[in-house]
């Protein structure tokens, strides 16, 4: 089996690893009575195994002993005694802290390693076993190498507990077959502990207290432990809004009765406005410790005032519902001076980072600890959510009227685009804001107000905002015509956004609109970050017009400033206002250039326009629309192909994966009908390509489509037929894929024939026309009625001539 771990070359392949130990596990836990234990060399158990596994050896060599006097031809192989003594040697060796042990049965034999915890690192620093190398009936393994394998699985299992890789100093032969586990990376150790539990029988873990033991003196272990308990002995959580005055003097006379130093109050009273609260751990509803929060300057959450308990795991909560409170903040948290309750004794601020890093820690330590419990606290930390700590305000704007913007700058031939900063596509929309400064640039060097904002989104100031910057700071590009005429920076502060430099030209207000609402705001909603700054008085009320909310909360330490922030209800109620107008979003619209680059680069994809009225174009098109009918994940509407009304015409985009198709006519009196849609379900790449074409000539024609009554609702919602909307998804994907990518996705213009070819084309038609009706398969078929079911494919019809028209005396009619 190990060899069968070595790739080309004798090279490490972590997926044969991973096949071969989950087969062997399997084996294993099959077997009745097996166990797989991790043990503390402190525990009582350590001596017994050590007692066991000399036993053993002592007994072997007295089986070798006899063997060698009664048969001296015939002698017992080495290795299994050599086996033996190793695993006495690994738990006798100095380094050893742990060990990893897999038994069949109470008493009967085992397989050992030996390990130690070494910074970011499980280093195995011995192994041996005790198994005889025998294989059981209807086993592949012998029962040595299986328990090797649920060693090794057990190993994998604890270092993805501690995100750790794993060493190995054993040498070969000693505990795993013919050569030791290899040492894995990180990420080797989470693909190999996942694709082996999700290898076994229904996917489940068959040692799951191998995943709940964690090794090390882990103080996150010891505080879930507290917490667990304090869960289960009735713990509870009120949250006091101190701008409400009867919420205010309940909170001060239960701080005063808790606190063992009530002259703070006397000294440093809380102040009575909104955003401060007072966070009160219970246990069975008897107050036991608190903590007061409000904000300051920076963004951070600011504890004024903090009450221990008596009970470590109610001062767990306390201190998990603050690093909570600073999580929907989008902070840190900072102390003032008089919080602490033991005078002299010092607080230092903890970063945003640390306080979402410790706050999920001790919630992933308590699920492990106590799963039920994990969920108790859970919905007790959600009562943050529930008391906003002030009432519920109004939105300064509705949401329809937002939407209302976004959807006129975009009928007026707008897009939105977002970038980071080093995005090398965002440094040619930085060339092209410099143009349009330079052309708006007088004489005397003075550029217009409104042009020169613009160009400071983006060049902003080195710094635009406090506190610590995470992630790239991107920009959200409002453009018209390939120009840019309204931007909107963000930044990343803390663990929130925050909007910074905003700019448009004149004119361009409802583009300025649609970069925040369309471009900012779906960061918030995908990153989960919150939306908040603050500023002062006047741009917090320009802020507003945007849909953002002016909380009234005001920093402890700056009055000056205000809360503005972008809240849940709110963000929800414009996303679905936005959604409603049928558009696609710009991150939809992003997904679709992705999608058709793809197609294109990656897929090998084409496009092409097939005129029905040409029989070898025709002939592509039925083939092609076969291959896609006949995959059974393809249903089809109950109602056939309704026969050609005037000229008839495929879009057909094939790629390496799956082809799509839309089919319309271009009806006498000047429309264009929909009559055919499909594609593959199992790839939209190739339905994005011939939706792209088809908006392409749709706007090109100034026309919406009609559709036939055999379209599906489904394919009516998922595509598009509006010229307008048609022009702002091909639009959408120029600005993406940049017009020379764009242009290849469409169908190749149409020759220009000469007349003598023409007149080729023209009489090869007739005849085959005229060949078909003599064979009676010809179908006579007036033009349909719009929206009508008249019986007959129509696809594979030759359809009807019209007299003169635009094409005539030029080639064939179509």
């Amino acid at each position: 089996m190990a060899a069968a771990e070595q790739g080309s070359g004798g090279q490490y392949n972590r997926m044969d690893a991973a096949n071969s130990i989950a087969a062997g596990l399997k084996e294993f836990a099959a077997r009745p009575g097996t166990t797989v234990r991790v043990v503390a060399k402190t525990a009582p158990e350590w001596r017994e195994y050590v007692h066991r596994v000399w036993n053993t050896v002592l007994d072997t060599q007295h089986l070798v002993e006899t063997f060698r006097q009664a048969m001296p031809e015939h002698q017992p192989a080495a290795e299994v005694l050599s086996q033996q003594r190793a695993a006495v040697d690994a738990l006798a060796h100095e380094e050893a802290e742990y060990a990893v042990v897999a038994e069949d049965g109470g008493n009967g034999p085992l397989t050992v390693v030996t390990l130690t915890v070494a910074g970011d690192r499980l280093v195995v620093v011995g192994g041996g076993t005790t198994f005889l190398p025998r294989v059981p009936e209807g086993a592949t393994l012998p029962i040595g190498e299986q328990a090797g394998c649920a060693v090794r699985y057990a190993l994998a299992t604890l270092a993805v507990q501690q995100s750790q890789a794993v060493e190995n100093r054993v040498p070969a032969g000693s505990w795993y077959g013919q050569q030791a586990g290899p040492s894995w990376s990180v990420d080797d150790v989470q693909f190999v502990a996942e694709m082996v539990v999700s290898l076994q029988p229904d996917g489940a873990d068959p040692y799951p207290e191998v995943s709940a033991h964690l090794l090390g003196t882990d103080e996150y272990r010891r505080w879930a432990t507290q917490l667990d308990s304090w869960v289960e002995s009735g713990g509870g959580v009120e949250v006091y809004d101190h701008a409400d005055e009867e919420q205010h003097e309940v909170v001060e006379q239960l701080l005063l009765s808790l606190d063992p130093s009530p002259a703070r109050m006397v000294e440093h009273p809380i102040p009575q406005r909104p955003g401060v609260r007072t966070i009160v751990v219970t246990m069975n509803g008897e107050p036991q410790g608190a903590v007061t929060v409000g904000h300051d300057a920076a963004g951070d959450l600011h504890v004024l005032q903090l009450v221990p308990s008596a009970d470590a795991g109610a001062n767990r909560a306390a201190e998990l519902m603050m690093y909570e409170a600073a999580i929907r903040a989008g902070g840190g948290v900072s102390f003032a001076p008089q919080s602490s309750a033991s005078p002299g004794q010092e607080l230092h601020a903890v970063s945003a980072l640390d306080s979402a890093e410790h706050a999920g820690k001790l919630r992933g330590h308590l699920d492990r600890v106590n799963p039920a419990g994990g969920i108790r606290m859970w919905k007790l930390i959600k009562t943050l959510d529930d008391v906003s700590g002030r009432p519920a305000a109004a939105p300064a704007v509705d949401p329809a009227v937002l939407a209302a913007r976004v959807q006129a700058f975009r009928v007026a031939g707008g897009d939105v685009l977002v970038f980071g900063r080093s995005d090398p596509a965002f440094a040619e929309w930085q060339g092209k804001a410099a143009d349009r400064m330079a052309a708006a640039m007088g004489p005397d060097g003075t550029v217009p107000p409104d042009v020169d904002g613009l160009w400071r989104v983006f060049n902003p100031p080195a710094v635009e905002s406090g506190g610590a910057a995470f992630g790239e700071p991107r920009v959200a590009i409002a453009v018209v015509d390939g120009v840019p005429v309204a931007a909107a920076a963000v930044n990343g502060i803390g663990s929130r956004l925050e909007l910074g430099v905003l700019g448009a030209v004149s004119g361009a207000d409802d583009g300025l609109v649609a970069a925040v609402v369309d471009g900012v705001y779906p960061m918030a909603l995908k990153s989960r970050e919150p939306l908040t700054m603050l500023r002062g008085d006047e741009e917090a009320a320009r802020l507003a017009s945007f849909g953002l909310e002016v909380t009234g909360v005001h920093p402890v330490d700056d009055q000056r400033l205000v809360q503005v922030q972008l809240s849940k209800d709110a963000q929800r109620a414009i996303s679905v206002a936005v959604g409603e107008t049928g558009w696609a979003r710009a991150s939809q619209l992003n997904f679709e250039a992705r999608a058709l680059g793809a197609f294109q680069e990656q897929k090998h994809g084409s496009v092409r326009r097939l005129d029905h009225g040409v029989a070898a174009e025709r002939a592509a098109a039925e083939e092609a629309i076969r291959t896609v009918q006949d995959r059974p994940d393809m249903p089809q509407p109950d109602s056939p192909v309704p026969p050609v009304n005037g000229e008839r015409f495929t879009v057909l985009a094939q790629c390496d994966e799956s082809s799509a198709y839309i089919s319309f006519d271009e009806t006498p009196d000047g429309r264009i009908e929909v009559v055919d849609v499909a594609a593959s379900s199992f790839d939209d790449a190739a339905l994005s390509a011939a939706r792209h074409a088809f908006c392409n000539q749709l706007a090109e024609r100034g026309q919406d489509a009609a559709l036939h009554s055999r379209i599906t609702g489904g394919e009516r919602d998922r595509n598009i037929w509006d010229k307008r909307q048609g022009q702002y998804y091909v639009t959408g994907v120029r600005n993406r894929l940049g017009a020379e990518l764009a242009e290849s996705l469409l169908p190749a213009p149409e020759p220009t024939a000469t007349p003598e070819a023409s007149q080729t084309t023209e009489t090869a038609q007739i005849t085959e026309t005229a060949q078909t009706t003599e064979a009676g398969q010809g179908t006579e078929a007036g033009p349909a009625a719009e929206g009508g079911q008249t019986p007959g494919s129509g696809q594979g019809e030759v359809p009807r001539r019209r007299s003169g028209g635009p094409h005539h005396g030029r080639g064939p009619e179509r």
